[in-house]
């Protein structure tokens, strides 16, 4: 079979879960990571965004989803083993899980702490101790059998960053840009306090230096224990840099896409450090010998170094482009094709996928009429085809002068494409010729256009342009006006269809577009795709506001809970179930039927 042809096979990974839809590929993390934590070498527990723990036994090279907590609102976790382990959430409460993160149990602050005490820094140390900042300045460490014990009382304000020195010391700096530096844990011990601006965000105590982190071009550092400070210049440096580890007498700093800035020497030298992909690094671990950092995107990478003027970086895991196109090809054959051209094949009503094609050029969109024909957008100003599965590709037009957007073939001769300035270019002969026009007084971009049958066809775009064709797209009458974008447009037949765009706006017409009828996603987003199964049963993809469902033909949406931060752009369920493909930024793409989940 022509769409089997690679033998490299993605499987469906989860069971349905409580929405009716699963992840098609596990190795796809949709969302931004803020903590990691690695209680054993190897073995870490990572936790995103949107609330997902995911473990891995392979220092994360591999996860696998351990627990969902969309509603905790965890920002920090910290493993004192592989089963016990504490997390902070958003609200300044602390939350302890017994089960290696499957479950978490809510600890009272206020029978542990002072009253209305909240936590804001959570950290470990090298014996697997867990410190605790708080909204008063206090700091806690937690003996055996949950026992807070106060270290130090209040300081100027709630504690943002905390640091354990390797000689016994404690740093604490405060949302107020406040610095506490007690050379030791007595209480009574010599504090030098030094005020360092409130543009500062994370300290870090190598023992020989101390590090703060700011926003801007300037950091803060002292050889002195605090006594005294100098201001450490990163030239072409307008972000902010967040400590995130020390080794062999070096400060790694996290805040450049794609880059960590070195200080080494005690502050004398600085340099950086190619780490890609080209995300944010957010937090990191120690991981046996190396160390595991975590951050936007779901990106991870290992930092290792032998001494402090070799590092070594390694990516790990795999960097997923964004749904481009959704389609299927015969009564089980499914397609979707992603950013950067990556194709994937279903024969099975998506049950199992194959990668069976890379288009040429990034961004990419394809459709498939039969198992072996195809066409597709290779990059913006170019049109390939396949007879063959998708195995090669020819090109059989292109324009340097156009940005095409979209692309819908009938079958393997009628197809249309539409991109910007009005432009829709046409075939009958599977792409030798296209004729070329522009859609009557518009010059604004279209994004989606579909044809019901070999005469009737609609396109939308900017500026609430509805435009439609009873001639195969040799003409077009427009439809409506406005100020409003549309970019999902989905029709059931010659005359029922909906058409979606800015702020949730969705119309429908049953007279094909003589009239339009709203029927809004309460949402501000934008609504990026439509699917109705039915006339009652539908799919909204509203981008970061998620996936909406209806089951009353528009009249109330329910948003269903993906426990994901990535944007959904496409939605398309297939002509003889309702199994659907939802799809969405970072590579997610979800499959099953979401209709499950809501009530009659």
């Amino acid at each position: 079979m022509a769409l089997c042809s690679l033998v490299l096979f993605v499987s469906l990974i989860l069971s349905l879960g409580a929405n009716g839809l699963s992840r098609v590929e596990q190795d796809v993390i949709t969302d931004d990571f803020l903590s990691v934590s690695c209680p054993r070498q190897d073995s870490c527990l990572l936790l995103d965004k949107a609330g997902n723990i995911w473990f891995s036994n392979d220092g994360g090279q591999h996860l696998g989803l351990r627990s969902s907590t969309p509603n905790m609102g965890f920002s920090r976790i910290r493993m004192s083993g592989l089963l016990v382990g504490w997390a902070m959430d958003s609200n300044g409460s602390l939350w302890k899980t017994r089960d290696g993160g499957r479950t978490f149990s809510l600890l009272r602050g206020v029978s542990h702490l002072e009253r209305r005490e909240k936590v804001t820094a959570l950290v470990m140390d090298d014996r697997k101790k867990i410190w605790l900042g708080t909204s008063n300045g206090a700091v806690y460490v937690i003996d055996g059998h949950d026992s807070f014990r106060k270290v130090l009382h209040e300081n100027g304000g709630a504690v943002k960053s905390l640091s354990l020195g390797p000689d016994g010391s404690i740093n604490v700096l405060t949302d107020s840009g406040w610095l506490y530096h007690w050379n030791n844990m007595q209480q009574k011990a010599p504090v030098h306090k030094r005020p360092l601006g409130k543009n500062t965000i994370g300290v870090m105590d190598t023992g020989a230096m101390l590090l703060i982190g700011a926003c801007g071009s300037e950091l803060g550092l002292s050889l002195d224990q605090a006594k005294t400070w100098k201001r450490k210049k990163v030239k072409g440096i307008a972000t902010c840099l967040n400590p995130l580890l020390h080794a062999s007498g070096t400060v790694v700093l996290g805040g450049l896409p794609g880059e960590l800035v070195l200080i080494e020497n005690k502050g004398e030298k600085t340099g950086k450090l190619e780490a890609g992909p080209k995300r944010v690094w957010r937090d990191a671990a120690r991981c046996g010998d190396a160390y595991l950092l975590v951050g936007d995107g779901g990106a991870r990478g290992r930092l290792e170094t032998a001494n402090k003027s070799n590092w070594k970086w390694t990516s790990l895991g795999k960097v997923f482009e964004g749904v481009n196109s959704l389609g299927e090809f015969s009564s089980k054959g499914m397609v979707v094709c992603f950013d950067d051209g990556k194709v994937l094949a279903s024969l099975d009503s998506g049950r199992n996928w194959s990668i069976i094609s890379k288009i040429p050029a990034s961004p990419a969109k394809v459709t498939f009429v039969d198992r072996k024909t195809g066409f597709a957008i290779s990059g913006v100003h170019e049109i390939v085809a396949t007879s063959n599965g998708g195995k090669t590709w020819r090109s059989v037009g292109k324009w340097p002068d156009l940005s095409l957007r979209d692309i819908f073939f009938l079958d393997g001769k009628r197809g249309w494409v539409v991109g910007g300035a009005g432009a829709l270019m046409r075939t009958v002969d599977g792409g030798k010729t296209w004729t070329l026009a522009r859609m009557p007084s518009y010059d604004r971009v279209l994004y989606r256009v579909v044809f019901i049958d070999k005469n009737t066809g609609y396109a939308v775009g900017a500026k609430r342009g509805i435009f439609k064709s009873v001639d195969g797209g040799k003409s077009w009458k427009r439809l409506a006006k406005g100020r409003d974008n549309l970019r999902a447009l989905f029709f059931s037949g010659r005359n029922k269809g909906w058409v979606g765009g800015d702020a949730g706006l969705v119309m429908k017409t049953t007279d094909g577009g003589k009239s339009w009828k709203h029927f809004p996603v309460p949402s501000s987003e934008p609504v990026r795709s439509l699917w109705f199964l039915d006339g009652q049963r539908g799919l909204a993809g509203v981008g970061l506001a998620g996936l909406w469902v209806t089951r009353d033909g528009g009249k109330s949406w329910t948003k269903l809970a993906l426990h994901t931060k990535a944007g959904i752009t496409h939605v398309f369920c297939a002509k003889k179930k309702s199994n659907c493909l939802i799809g969405g930024q970072r590579g997610l793409l979800l499959w099953g039927n979401p209709f499950e989940s809501v009530l009659p």
